[in-house]
């Protein structure tokens, strides 16, 4: 299992790291990843956001959904509220405009690994 949860964070991490020449080339989808019951963005997880804020002004972005898990059942509503946040507020501090922001939740009607619920993903949308 941490074999595998590795390779989903080493595949999210090259995802959020790929250098881009032009437009065509800039990925448009990041997951962030968090420690178990923490809102605290690791290094590779500050690394993914900074591309993705990056890539915003690169882009032709309309708006940024950012999609994490909704706190119901197994995540308790104030830690997925803080993990939203801590990636919106690292998005701003990157230059990205706030009212780009619009929040989208998951829910737990399809059972998830806990890793699954322990991540937020930005998605630069066209406009």
């Amino acid at each position: 299992m941490r074999h595998w949860l590795g390779g989903i964070a080493l595949a999210a991490l090259l995802t959020g790291c790929a250098a881009f020449q032009k437009e065509d080339d800039a990925p448009r989808d990041y997951i962030v990843f968090f420690d178990y019951n923490t809102a605290d963005l690791s290094d590779a997880a500050k690394m993914i956001v900074d591309n993705a804020a990056q890539a915003s002004k690169s882009l032709k972005v309309g708006e940024i959904d950012i999609v994490g898990h909704d706190g119901s059942s197994r995540t308790p509503d104030k830690l997925a509220d803080a993990r939203f946040v801590k990636v919106e507020d690292a998005l701003a501090a990157g230059g990205v405009p706030r009212n780009l922001f619009k929040r989208s939740t998951l829910n737990d009607t399809v059972p998830l690994p806990d890793t699954a619920l322990r991540r937020i993903e930005i998605h630069l949308v066209a406009p």
